[in-house]
């Protein structure tokens, strides 16, 4: 980019600048391909827990997106070795939330409660380190809203 002034003086040519991708919630590998792609490049990838793996997934970046930022420019990410996890992005009224990660045969395991405000929410679920969830089976995850006399019961498959 080059500008003027108001005596029609001219700039020095800067760096190109481009928008910041968001991947958060990709994995480490595929955060990697998008950066790249965007003339950035990987400024250091910290570990939250778990081995460093190209499966980690990504939990945090900086800049956070929405952002700017000159082409050929690092971007910072947090990453979590952890396998398991969920985001739910909804509108709420304020309320009670509950949710729990369940087997088909019903049984649970883990549980989430977290009082949310009005507005729209993206809630991200983290598995304990403790759960151990096998590759190949279905899980579902059930949604309890409530606020006041009102509940609402959402329930969404997992294949994991």
């Amino acid at each position: 980019m080059i500008a003027y002034d108001t005596s029609r003086n001219l700039s020095p040519m800067s760096s190109g600048i481009t928008q910041v991708p968001n991947v958060i919630d990709l994995t480490l590998a595929a955060a990697t391909t998008i950066i790249t792609q965007r003339s950035f490049f990987v400024g250091g990838a910290t570990q939250q827990t778990g081995g460093h793996t190209a499966d980690a997934i990504v939990t945090a970046q900086t800049p956070a997106t929405p952002a700017m930022a000159p082409a050929g420019s690092g971007i910072e990410l947090q990453v979590d070795a952890r396998t398991g996890g969920a985001k739910l992005v909804t509108v709420i009224l304020g309320a009670r939330m509950t949710a729990y990660l369940c087997d088909l045969r019903n049984k649970r395991y883990a549980r989430w409660t977290r009082d949310v405000g009005a507005g729209l929410h993206t809630l991200l679920f983290r598995l304990p380190a403790s759960v151990q969830l096998r590759k190949g089976n279905r899980y579902r995850m059930e949604l309890y809203v409530r606020t006041g006399s009102q509940a609402v019961v959402r329930r969404t498959r997992i294949d994991f």
